[in-house]
């Protein structure tokens, strides 16, 4: 791992430790794992948002033109059935009985054709109609809620948009809006649904989806944090029990065997932590095997001087020497030239050097000094 990246994971464990007070290395991972989620789930809910919006206005558009068109066609013909019943009856001379239907709004008698190219058109809530007969021309003026019937109902699919649908001379272009023209006229057919409750109801069900998407995701993490985290953490939660283990059999009656029930990174540092013990074994037992050497050298040393101290002593007792005896036990030091009990009291002293450069050149020797005996070895 580089320096940089180490760093930015000390602050971030830093950061988690210090300031959230998660110090739980399961908790860490629950909460890196919820983190993600969440910043995913966010991600997703916008894109699926942006997707499912861009979908629904499509989807939207090709309903309601679908929707006008069917209810375009049917109160066409609505119109033209009532306009031949109209100049039916214009025939048979039933004037009144035209004024007296509800539906007509205008009837009466013009000195000229309207000159228009089509045959309706419409002013102000009215479809006007204008007729010949004879040398006569009328015009009638038919009522558009006629029509209502068939284009305001809100039947089909697209009823939950709850759409609009009316008779204009224009098409809007600020919302979900399709006209169809009617046949002859200079009106049409316009459906209409708002943006803005197309958007509501299709964040609604992506809502509804995420609602959905998160329950099963806290679900699953749940399971995860009370039983994948047992399963995921075990390696090191083992780890960490034999390392726990050590201080009860000690370094020389444990082993770690992680190693060998996996192959991972956990695994590769417990095969580490064994090398590494066995090293530490293997010196220590150099280290015991050195310490008890000394340590016998040293009661051997001791146990010599106290022999040959005891023997000096016995020796100028039993010659009656009087401090005369001087026994050399080392060639090493001059404070291994022991005297007996008589000597130190007396201050008897003797070249020291003289003696050990003899023992140096491997002589026994028994020696007078002054009168005093020297026993060397």
């Amino acid at each position: 791992m580089k320096f940089k990246e180490s760093k930015i994971c000390f602050k971030i464990n830093y950061f988690v430790e210090n300031v959230l007070k998660v110090r739980s290395f399961a908790t860490k991972i629950t909460l890196m794992f919820l983190a993600l989620s969440t910043i995913s789930t966010i991600i997703s809910f916008g894109i699926l948002s942006y997707y499912h919006i861009q979908q629904s206005f499509k989807d939207v558009k090709k309903h309601i033109d679908l929707a006008t068109t069917i209810r375009q066609n049917l109160s066409q013909q609505k119109l033209e059935i009532f306009t031949e019943k109209i100049e039916k009856m214009l025939k048979n001379k039933l004037i009144s009985e035209i004024k007296s239907d509800p539906n007509i709004k205008v009837f009466k008698e013009i000195n000229e054709p309207i000159n228009k190219p089509f045959k309706y058109f419409y002013e102000n809530g009215i479809i006007y109609h204008s007729y010949k007969f004879g040398e006569s021309f009328y015009l009638i003026g038919i009522d558009e809620k006629m029509l209502y019937d068939i284009i305001m109902s809100k039947a089909g699919i697209i009823s939950i948009y709850n759409p609009d649908f009316y008779i204009s001379k224009t098409v809007s272009n600020n919302e979900i809006c399709s006209g169809k023209k009617y046949d002859n006229s200079d009106f049409y057919l316009v459906g209409c649904i708002k943006n803005e409750t197309v958007l509501k109801i299709t964040l609604g069900n992506v809502f509804k989806d995420s609602i959905i998407f998160s329950s099963s995701f806290i679900s699953i993490l749940l399971l995860s944090f009370f039983v994948v985290r047992k399963f995921i953490l075990f390696p090191l939660t083992f780890l960490t029990y034999q390392l726990e283990e050590i201080n009860e059999k000690g370094l020389e009656k444990f082993k770690f065997t992680l190693q060998y029930f996996g192959s991972d990174e956990l695994a590769r540092v417990s095969s580490l932590l064994e090398e590494f013990r066995k090293s530490i074994v293997k010196s220590n037992h150099k280290f015991k095997l050195i310490f008890e050497t000394v340590t016998k050298m040293i009661s051997i040393s001791n146990n010599f001087n106290k022999f040959a101290y005891y023997t000096l002593n016995r020796i100028d007792k039993i010659l009656n020497m009087e401090g005369s005896v001087l026994i050399s036990v080392s060639k090493f030091s001059k404070n291994d030239i022991l005297y007996s009990e008589n000597a130190e009291k007396k201050g008897i002293l003797i070249d020291v050097n003289q003696v050990i450069e003899k023992l140096n050149n491997k002589e026994n020797f028994i020696d007078v000094n002054n009168g005093k005996f020297i026993i060397g070895g």
